[in-house]
């Protein structure tokens, strides 16, 4: 795309208005780099720590024939599918292709390939009673973690990247939301023990009537993960939405 301006860049209103014309060439920069941030820290995050910590509560719900943790587990991880996809084909409608292999690309390219996988592998996956479930529980899990993982990590590669224009220092906002989410899983892991250890003493079993012990201290930290949630990615979209705004000319000069 290019853009004429009769501005010399001497004066503010110059300098406004060529700022103004960076944020619209990199339109489509802004919105691949919003949707992977809801997708993967947004989405896929709470998706996984459901999938992961809920399987025992809300047991008496059902939704379409499916447990309700399972409903909106594979709600959650279409919706990311979805927003991974476009976004993937929004940057490369931008840059016409893959322009230079850097390791954002590398990581982001490979997370892509896996999220694509995903629901095919699940429709192969077998019965219940099967011998071979086992497996399919493993690949899918080290499939889903594992593009989860380079997702996070293609992020982190796309600060430094000139045609960013994001700031340093957001790295810090995502390291603090990788802190946060980390220390998640450690708080529902404790729940999870605090219930079977409860079971254990009281020689019950988990059953399709009612919820394990401790489901109502998993659902208030799940609705305070969401908000938690949520205020990252209104702040990381944000940054990303403004672009050289707040990057102000301070990336390393890496083109995307």
């Amino acid at each position: 795309m290019t853009v004429i301006n009769d501005c010399d860049g001497a004066s503010d209103a110059c300098k406004n208005a060529n700022s103004d014309d960076i944020l619209d060439e990199k339109i489509l920069v802004r919105i691949h780099g919003s949707m992977m941030i809801v997708a993967w820290i947004g989405f896929a995050s709470v998706g996984i720590i459901i999938s992961r910590y809920f399987k025992t509560t809300w047991v008496k719900h059902k939704v379409f024939g499916s447990d309700l943790w399972f409903f909106l587990h594979r709600m959650l991880m279409i919706i990311t599918w979805c927003l991974t996809i476009i976004s993937f084909a929004v940057i490369f409608i931008d840059l016409d292709g893959w322009a230079n292999p850097y390791p954002h690309e590398i990581f982001g390219i490979i997370a892509t390939v896996i999220c694509f996988l995903q629901p095919i592998i699940a429709m192969f996956r077998p019965n219940v009673s099967s011998p071979k479930r086992k497996y399919f529980n493993l690949t899918h899990i080290f499939c889903g973690f594992l593009a989860y993982g380079l997702a996070i990590i293609a992020m982190f590669f796309a600060v430094p990247l000139h045609d960013s224009g994001l700031p340093s220092w957001i790295n810090w906002v995502m390291t603090a939301f990788l802190v946060f989410h980390l220390l998640s899983h450690v708080f529902f892991t404790m729940l999870n023990y605090k219930s079977d250890a409860i079971m254990l003493a009281s020689g019950a079993e988990h059953s399709s009537l009612h919820d394990d012990p401790m489901s109502t201290h998993r659902k208030i930290g799940l609705y305070a993960y969401i908000i938690i949630n949520v205020l990252f990615i209104v702040t990381l979209v944000t940054v990303v939405g403004m672009g050289m705004e707040f990057g102000n000319g301070n990336s390393s000069g890496e083109n995307d």
